[in-house]
């Protein structure tokens, strides 16, 4: 995505925020990034809340008034308190295991005919797509935690809806 970080003296209020937003959430600040990037989009990423990272786009910057874009900066704060990074990285590999699994025990039976292969085929296709509809559950969970403490950090949860809002449907300045 190329993006660099932002240091303290570029842009003083929007480490000010992540500061609060990170102590509020009792994790490490983590770094500020930039994305030189038109479309309005923020994400965390890292492997551990003590090496975390969140990425804003240019263009969010410029779409979104300045609660709006606290907002956004404490749902990325979410998922880095939350751990959704880890979480979800392992929860994407479930579904490509639990075919694996259907199909390796479903190859042993007696029956190694085509029938037999159809059968444990079939078997792991269905295991893998409960696996992937576990996946989207936990995701949408996830983001639900995130939007939570969103609103509990910065005290009124109409900025993040006004943001996603404007993000969503391009709606310049969508109303409070």
């Amino acid at each position: 995505s190329k993006a660099r970080e932002l240091q303290k003296h570029e842009a003083p209020g929007l480490h000010a925020m992540v500061e609060r937003l990170s102590s509020i959430a009792g994790i490490p600040t983590p770094k500020l990034l930039l994305v030189e990037n038109p479309s309005p989009n923020a994400f965390a990423f890292g492997r551990t809340q003590s090496s975390s990272y969140v990425a804003v786009h240019s263009g969010l910057l410029q779409v979104l008034e300045k609660e709006e874009v606290e907002a956004v900066l404490a749902h990325e704060i979410g998922h880095i308190k939350h751990r959704d990074v880890f979480v979800m990285t392992l929860a994407s590999v479930l579904p490509v295991i639990l075919y694996y699994v259907v199909l390796y025990f479903g190859s042993d039976r007696e029956d190694r005919g085509i029938t037999g292969f159809l059968v444990s085929f079939a078997g792991a296709m269905i295991a893998q797509f409960l696996g992937m509809l576990l996946v989207f559950w936990l995701s949408r969970k996830r983001e639900s935690y995130a939007d939570t403490f969103s609103a509990y950090a910065t005290g009124k949860p109409q900025n993040l809806m006004s943001a996603l809002t404007k993000i969503s449907y391009g709606i310049s300045h969508a109303k409070h």
